[in-house]
């Protein structure tokens, strides 16, 4: 009886288990380590899965493996790194997921030692030139180049002193690939990547080409260096490379250097290779800076006695920034520019977009912008006989030509012009959007640029089909239009081949255009003819102070000191 009675209770028991739900349990999974660490050689680590489910292993690395590659519940995995033989470390990951969570393991490999090189200081062969571009060397060892050599790469970074001896290396390089998040330095591109040490007496023959799908950057591109940092100083040196950029990216070209930091030293340089960037997209706000010697000199800087010979051309959407010698001067603190030359000619052709977009350009300095209070800028003994040009092909293409500098920005201290001149023309065509202003010396200075103008002429031919669209717009022998009202003129020269012709309802003046009142005298000779329209005005004895400016001296400005004649 007692042997029935525990059957059925335990009948009973058993029915009331199975009405009980089964508890939910949540998927869940954990590594241990998070981070893996491998030498360069390549070895195998583990890693400790502890979860209540089942998961899997997963990796895009293609030098990463493991075993196993899933499995239930804790257990152990062997993770393999396969060997680095690259120079540089490597990073990824590897992810451990379950159905409902997902974990990763982040894995460092170390990189490669360098192969041990034999330290080159006399370069006779491109073999030389890859050993010494793998060698580290103090700032004052020196590096010669005692032949003529061709080149397939550039080398990575100059510390030292390199004499080319006069001697040429030819490069030429077509980048598409550009730079990677991993390696940005790939953006700077020329003979030596970036330059803090010196450089001499070096030539250039070649073409460089950037023309990258890759990641989207900012690219610094020149015949000797890409990049320059605040130790850098080049002399004597000539490039006769050929830039050229396209694409979606932002460019900083120059003959000699394609970006400097503050501080950086130049004399005695020519630029004789042509310097191309075509836009390619027709929208957007890309900026390229285009310079015969330097593409961007950012805070201070000195230029002497260099020269461009090479042609400047831009083409396309985006603003441009465009200099014989210098394309664009930023956050200026100290920048001298003596005894330079421009006679290479300097394009820009305008596609079709629909927003506005500017183009500076001048004969020295393309535009100087952003300026600190108290800076000194400097231009002393510079010419250009280059043609300087812009087809704005009827879009909203905004226009800033000069002959010396395309425009100044505003500066609490004074931008000085010494002895100064321009013989080339200096053109806009189909023009319509407006904002026209084109200067003999300076296209436009701001409202709170200051300017001393001194000594300073002007022989170029400037004309314009576009009339502007304010009262400030215009075309002049030396200015634009702009500038501080204590911006002064003193003994400046409108020659009397110079003919000024400008759309019918246009502004074109000898000296300047604008609503400055001006406190300063003003002095000089001028002559030449205007042409505002159709009918040309000779300039004469009699005529000539009614075209001197287009709005009224201020109080104490005075401009008895101009007088008409050669």
């Amino acid at each position: 009886m007692k042997k029935y009675l525990f059957l059925i209770a335990a009948a009973a028991f058993a029915l009331y288990a199975c009405g009980q739900k089964e508890p939910d349990v949540t998927p869940d999974v954990s590594v241990n380590p998070t981070e893996l660490n491998a030498v360069a050689a390549g070895e195998t680590l583990e890693l400790t899965v502890t979860s209540n489910t089942d998961w899997a292993l997963n990796t895009s690395a293609n030098w990463i493996s493991f075993e196993p590659a899933k499995g239930n519940g804790n257990g152990k995995v062997s993770v393999t790194v396969a060997e680095n033989t690259s120079t540089k470390e490597r990073t990824d990951k590897v992810t451990i997921s379950c159905s409902a969570k997902r974990v990763t393991v982040n894995v460092k490999q170390a990189a490669a030692e360098k192969p041990e090189v034999q330290k080159v200081t006399s370069i006779k062969t491109a073999e030389d030139f890859v050993a010494f571009a793998n060698s580290e060397y103090e700032a004052t060892e020196t590096v010669t180049l005692d032949a003529n050599i061709t080149i397939s790469e550039p080398a990575p970074v100059l510390t030292c002193i390199f004499d080319g001896k006069g001697n040429t290396i030819t490069l030429n390089l077509e980048d598409k690939t550009g730079c990677t998040a991993e390696s940005p330095e790939l953006a700077d591109i020329g003979i030596f990547r970036k330059v803090s040490g010196k450089v001499k007496d070096l030539k250039t023959a070649g073409s460089i080409s950037n023309s990258s799908e890759g990641l989207e950057y900012t690219y610094h591109i020149g015949g000797i260096a890409g990049y320059a940092t605040e130790t850098a100083v080049f002399e004597n040196c000539t490039n006769g490379i050929n830039l050229f950029a396209d694409k979606f990216n932002t460019h900083h070209l120059g003959g000699i250097v394609g970006f400097t930091e503050p501080g950086v030293t130049l004399t005695g340089c020519k630029n004789t290779g042509k310097i191309e960037t075509y836009y390619t997209e027709t929208s957007g706000a890309k900026a390229s800076q285009l310079g015969g010697i330097i593409g961007h000199l950012e805070g201070s800087g000195v230029v002497t006695s260099c020269t461009n010979e090479g042609e400047i051309s831009y083409f396309g959407a985006g603003t441009v920034r465009m200099g014989g010698i210098v394309g664009y001067v930023n956050y200026a603190v100290s920048a001298t520019f003596k005894d330079c030359s421009n006679s290479g000619a300097l394009k820009n052709d305008a596609t079709g977009y629909s927003s506005t977009k500017w183009s500076y350009q001048g004969g020295i300095v393309g535009y100087y912008g952003t300026p600190n209070d108290n800076s000194a800028i400097l231009y002393e003994n510079c010419s250009n006989s280059g043609a300087i040009s812009t087809n704005a092909a009827g879009t909203k293409l905004r226009v800033r030509i000069g002959g010396i500098a395309g425009i100044l920005g505003n500066a609490a201290a004074v931008t000085e012009y010494k002895n100064c001149s321009n013989s080339g023309d200096l053109t806009l065509t189909n023009g319509s959007a407006g904002r026209v202003q084109l200067g003999g010396i300076i296209g436009y200075a701001e409202k709170a640029g200051t300017f001393s103008i001194k000594d300073c002429s002007n022989s170029g031919s400037i004309s314009s089909d576009g009339k502007g669209s304010v009262a400030t717009d215009g075309i002049a022998g030396i200015v634009g239009s702009g500038g501080d009202a204590s911006s002064s003129f003193t003994n400046v020269t409108v020659a009397p081949s110079t003919k000024l012709t400008m759309a019918a309802d246009g502004i074109a003046r000898l000296i300047v255009v604008g609503d400055v009142p001006y406190k300063t005298a003003v002095t000089g000779k001028v002559a030449g003819t205007i042409t505002v329209g159709e009918a040309p005005v000779e300039i004469t004895a009699d005529n000539y102070s009614s075209w001197l400016f287009c709005a009224a001296l201020g109080e104490s400005g005075s401009a008895s000191g101009v007088t008409f004649g050669n």
